[in-house]
């Protein structure tokens, strides 16, 4: 009877790192709903305060932000959650927190002001220089709930 092979996994891949990689996805993708939701919810009441009038003056619907709100916590939650264990540092921390802000803010200019091939030079400096506030933000929370294991300050 011929033996059975089982599947080669790479060196170093174990089940507990792809358990704690699926758990550290779900926690960032958790994060990311929750965060859209809080921001949907908030765009929602000024949409009805304004009578969508803000909404129009941008040329944007209510439908379109929540997407693009929706879209932006998927994405920077999944980013987060992969890469959850660099948040071990401080320095980690402000990494993760400013790639998730390029992605929110991607995701909001591209809502506002169209694909981003349509983009010129201040709307990519301007992502770049507006992360920057995020990885503050961002990064501190990730700073103080980062990852269960060994913190290190740097």
């Amino acid at each position: 009877m011929p033996r059975k092979r089982t599947p080669r996994r790479p060196p170093g891949a174990t089940a507990e790192n792809a358990h704690e990689l699926r758990a550290n996805v779900g926690w960032g993708l958790r994060g990311g709903l929750l965060v859209a939701a809080v921001f949907s919810g908030w765009a929602a009441v000024v949409y009805v305060i304004s009578s969508g009038g803000s909404f129009e003056e941008r040329g944007i619907s209510l439908p379109e932000i929540v997407s693009a709100y929706a879209a932006a916590g998927v994405a920077a939650g999944l980013l987060v959650g992969m890469l959850r264990p660099l948040t071990r540092t401080r320095a980690g921390a402000y990494f993760v927190g400013y790639l998730a802000g390029c992605i929110v803010f991607v995701a909001l200019l591209w809502a506002v002001a169209g694909p981003p091939t349509t983009w010129n030079a201040v709307h990519w400096l301007g992502i770049l220089f507006v992360s920057c506030f995020a990885a503050y933000g961002i990064g501190g929370e990730l700073a103080k709930s980062g990852p269960r294991g060994r913190r290190t300050s740097r």
